[in-house]
């Protein structure tokens, strides 16, 4: 278990401070209600967020972790529920909708090593990028690598 702690502290050092921080903030202020929550927030991750461009509708039981890597243009709203994971780089466009329960992770276990305890298995970390006007429904889940990218409008789709 030892060995699992300073590997983490190891990877992670110069976000150290910033992740015990996000963690102690992000217990206060993730289950507030209402629009002062939201407010409230809204503030706290202005803080912690690498980007966040303008207000933010971040809805109480939104769980983010590693907030140094995440980068938001205007206009978003996470729901209930929704966790995002930024340690690899999470870059949202304009107006993006996340839906509850929607999972972004910008890293992942290595399953290609498998002569190694789980545990001791390293992390993937590859960067999630979600274009202009993306709505990611309830339950989603994305991860980096070759589905990361998102189309930058759903309208291009459509035509």
């Amino acid at each position: 278990m030892l060995a699992i702690v300073r590997r983490f502290s190891k990877r992670y050092s110069q976000h150290l401070f910033h992740i015990i921080l996000e963690e102690y903030l992000g217990w206060i202020v993730r289950s507030l209600p209402g629009f002062v929550g939201i407010g409230i927030r809204w503030l706290a991750y202005r803080m912690l967020f690498q980007k966040l461009d303008s207000f933010a509708f971040i809805y109480a039981g939104v769980y983010l972790s590693h907030t140094y890597g995440i980068r938001t243009g205007k206009s978003l709203a996470i729901n209930s529920g929704a966790l995002l994971d930024g340690r690899g780089g999470i870059t949202l466009g304009n107006n993006v909708l996340i839906g509850p329960y929607a999972v972004i992770a910008s890293s992942n276990h290595d399953y290609k090593q498998v002569d190694l305890p789980l545990p001791s298995v390293d992390h993937i970390i590859e960067p999630v990028t979600i274009g202009d006007d993306v709505w990611i429904g309830a339950h989603a889940v994305i991860t980096g690598g070759l589905l990361s990218a998102i189309m930058s409008s759903l309208r291009l789709a459509q035509s």
